[in-house]
């Protein structure tokens, strides 16, 4: 048997513009972004308060950023130490702690496609990718919720009429810093230990024309709404 292949020639696709292939900056539900800090937004304080951001697939501007100074760092950290000596969260039960990480998982995972867009439009990475990626960090929550809970501590043998045992407690306000490539995940992998464990967290992302506080802001409100 012999087999015949013909080719036959076939219209040219359509081109379809570069920009029209990328999701616009309506995405994002605001044209400027402060800081988070002591829930609700503010505006930075230098003489530079803002930066551009633009969407490194087609250079559209997507919002512009507050560029955070020293003294605006001093203030959020201020702001999560006296959270933190409020006590509210640091002296809360371990269980106490858990269902909140758990109920943030929840309220995470309905919102993924969301944050999955804002990610893709900051960073220049694949759509595809992002729903990939995020669809894991609700079990971030998740799993440092059951180690809070099923965290035990020890009683090392020690001489004499005495009792040795060792605890864990939150440190106060911890600083995470987070890269600009995938600025939601290693925040959120940092974020939920510092949470279970009862400490306040400040969180700095370096900003640059790639990325900037649009997902892990999302992330600051939704935080908010949990009780």
């Amino acid at each position: 048997m012999m087999w015949r292949f013909v080719a036959r020639p076939t219209a040219p696709a359509a081109r379809v513009p570069h920009r029209a292939r990328y999701a616009s900056s309506a995405a994002f539900d605001r044209d400027e972004y402060g800081l988070f800090i002591d829930g609700k937004f503010v505006a930075a304080s230098g003489e530079d308060a803002r930066l551009a951001v633009e969407n490194p697939a087609t250079t559209e501007r997507l919002a512009y950023v507050a560029n955070a100074t020293a003294a605006d760092v001093d203030h959020a950290v201020a702001s999560g130490q006296s959270a933190f000596e409020a006590g509210s969260w640091s002296r809360a039960s371990v269980s106490d702690r858990a269902n909140v990480l758990n109920d943030i998982a929840k309220a995470l995972r309905k919102r993924i496609p969301e944050f999955a867009r804002k990610e893709s439009l900051q960073t220049g990475r694949p759509i595809r990718e992002m729903r990939a990626q995020l669809t894991r960090i609700p079990e971030w929550f998740e799993y440092f919720a059951a180690l809070a809970r099923t965290s035990e501590g020890s009683v090392p043998p020690f001489s004499g009429p005495y009792v040795n045992y060792t605890q864990r407690l939150p440190l106060g306000t911890v600083g995470l810093i987070t890269p600009w490539n995938h600025p939601l995940l290693i925040a959120v992998k940092k974020l939920a230990p510092a949470l279970a464990a009862g400490n306040s967290v400040v969180d700095y992302l370096p900003v640059c024309l790639t990325a900037f506080l649009g997902s892990e802001q999302l992330l600051a409100k939704l935080l908010q709404s949990i009780r």
